[in-house]
C-alpha cells in the first residue's frame, strides 16, 4: 500500500479558497480525493479550534460544523491514546514470540 501524499502549506491555502466549491470540483482542482478534502478541511478546523477560534470562524473558513469538529476531535483523541496501546502490544508480542523461540530451542 502507498503512503498518502502529505498535504503543503500551499495546498492547505488552496483548499481553504475552494472550501465553497461543489466537492467533487474541488477535488478535482486539488488532484486528491473527495474524502481526502473532507478529512484535510476537519483537520484543519481541528488545528484552528485548539489556536481558539470560534466555531462560526471555524465553520465560515472550512466548511466544517461544530458537530463535524467534535467528531473529528473525538476521532484523534481516540486515535492518539490507542497508538501507544498498539505499540506496546506489538512489543509484547514479538517478546512472547521470541520467548517461545528460546524454548523450543532448548527441547
Amino acid at each position: 500500500m502507498t503512503q498518502p501524499r502529505r498535504w503543503s502549506k500551499d495546498e492547505e491555502r488552496k483548499l481553504l479558497e475552494l472550501v465553497d466549491a461543489d466537492p467533487e470540483d474541488r477535488a478535482k482542482a486539488m488532484g486528491r480525493s473527495v474524502g481526502a478534502c473532507a478529512i484535510r478541511l476537519k483537520k484543519i478546523a481541528v488545528t484552528l479550534s485548539k489556536s481558539g477560534s470560534t466555531a462560526q470562524d471555524i465553520e465560515s473558513k472550512t466548511g466544517v460544523t461544530i458537530e463535524e469538529l467534535q467528531k473529528q476531535v473525538e476521532f484523534e483523541n481516540k486515535a492518539a491514546c490507542a497508538d501507544p496501546l498498539e505499540k506496546r502490544v506489538a512489543k509484547l508480542e514479538k517478546q512472547v514470540a521470541e520467548h517461545n523461540k528460546l524454548l523450543a530451542q532448548k527441547k
